[in-house]
């Protein structure tokens, strides 16, 4: 690769690795291309991007970035894949493609600005999606105004049985 080449897969990565919310990065040792190519086309449709570039363009580019936190991590081949929106969502994709490719390997995440290990990166793919999440969310905080309502409406409604007998008492 030229200098000039070089110089702008720099400036290109730089601008990346500022506006990304999430970057994972992969050992991807013992993927042939069209493994590669398949997980790329997967996570396409999460609207995450897998790069391999060099370590040193890497490092030199994440300079002042979130993403420096992982400079001692651009060791060996590495893979990076970035998401500007949702910074989980090729989590569960990577996540179902490793378990059919075992030769691809996490090394770490940056997730907002957090470094997450081996761990934390499954544990995050095994959670319910956002919307699952939000609706249990908004049930566990509707659940004591919806009681209180009932309890409410108990007193009320007993209240007006007690109401009726009496009415019924004096018509009769």
């Amino acid at each position: 690769m030229k200098r000039a080449d070089k110089v702008t897969t720099i400036e290109e990565l730089h601008r990346d690795f500022q506006a990304v919310k999430s970057a994972i990065l992969l050992d991807y040792k013992g993927l042939d291309v069209a493994r590669i190519t398949e997980l790329r086309n997967r996570l396409r449709e999460e609207n995450v991007r897998f790069r391999v570039i060099k370590n040193t363009l890497s490092i030199r580019a994440a300079k002042d970035t979130d993403v420096g936190k992982l400079e001692p991590f651009f060791t060996g081949p590495t893979a990076v894949t970035l998401s500007d929106e949702d910074p989980v969502a090729g989590i569960k994709t990577l996540d179902a493609f490793i378990r059919e490719n075992p030769s691809l390997k996490y090394k770490v995440a940056l997730i907002e600005g957090t470094l997450i290990d081996k761990a934390q990166i499954s544990a995050l793919a095994n959670l319910p999606p956002r919307d699952v999440l939000l609706s249990k969310l908004l049930g566990t905080m509707q659940a004591p105004v919806a009681s209180f309502v009932r309890v409410i409406a108990g007193n009320i409604s007993g209240l007006l049985n007690v109401m009726n007998g009496i009415r019924q008492a004096k018509t009769e």
